[in-house]
């Protein structure tokens, strides 16, 4: 028996992954922006701390936080009204917006890690910064995530 699909049906996965993108957001803000060998040693950060890390890199952080609330917006829209051609229309461009915010923090991220490498005052020996490579593995998964919500706008 086929049942008609509703607004959760469509969107559920879409939901879920972006609860996961949520995640994986305050992962790569609460990670310590130093090198692993600051973390192997057992440092810890203050919220202070935390704060200025997340201030070095303030387009990243933002572009983060851009990207999820246009996603959120977009999966609001479409799951209230989701007949109608203009939602379909507004939620197709915030998608976009969120996937294209995800390239350029992806761009900026490895750009960080391999071309400019950045050097904190607390910094070990070792170059690679944890926050960049949880910001390179949310930007791929938001990115993805956002391509498969706008390919579900799309599809209605």
């Amino acid at each position: 028996m086929h049942t008609a699909l509703t607004p959760w049906k469509t969107y559920r996965l879409a939901i879920f992954g972006t609860i996961v993108s949520i995640g994986l957001f305050f992962a790569a803000i609460l990670s310590p922006f130093y090198s692993y060998t600051y973390l192997f040693q057992g440092n810890t950060m203050t919220f202070v701390q935390i704060v200025q890390a997340n201030s070095t890199i303030l387009i990243p952080f933002i572009g983060l936080i851009l990207s999820i609330v246009c996603l959120i917006a977009s999966l609001i829209i479409m799951m209230v009204w989701p007949n109608l051609k203009v939602t379909q229309t507004i939620a197709s461009v915030l998608t976009f917006i969120s996937a294209f915010i995800s390239l350029a923090v992806l761009i900026i991220s490895l750009a960080r890690l391999w071309i400019l490498p950045y050097d904190f005052a607390y910094s070990a020996a070792q170059e690679l910064l944890v926050g960049y490579v949880i910001y390179i593995i949310f930007a791929l998964y938001h990115g993805f995530l956002s391509c498969y919500v706008l390919a579900i706008n799309g599809g209605k």
